[in-house]
């Protein structure tokens, strides 16, 4: 491996493997995203962005960029997430889509 920042994430509320590591480590089950792949009112009710309502049925895909800006390339509640979403744009990549 010769790239990379060494850094990972886990997002309990976006597949099974990070799931149990929540589970074990007693972290919050977060998912403010609907089946379309929009962010839905959670994003509100946890006020986890700055002007969190902008967001509401905006496609995780094009957000990145909004929240970026929003954040002015500062972590949304202190979390280290770039882009909101990595694995999403991972396989996004990976496959083409």
């Amino acid at each position: 491996m010769d790239g990379g920042t060494g850094c990972v994430h886990t997002a309990t509320g976006h597949g099974e493997d990070d799931y149990r590591v929540g589970l074990k480590y007693n972290l919050d089950v977060i998912m403010p995203v609907d089946e379309r792949g929009c962010y839905d009112e959670l994003v509100v009710g946890l006020n986890l962005l700055p002007d969190p309502e902008e967001f509401v049925g905006v496609h995780i895909f094009k957000a990145n960029e909004r929240i970026l800006r929003a954040t002015r390339g500062e972590s949304p509640k202190g979390y280290k997430v770039y882009p909101l979403i990595p694995t999403l744009l991972e396989n996004k990549k990976a496959s083409n889509i």
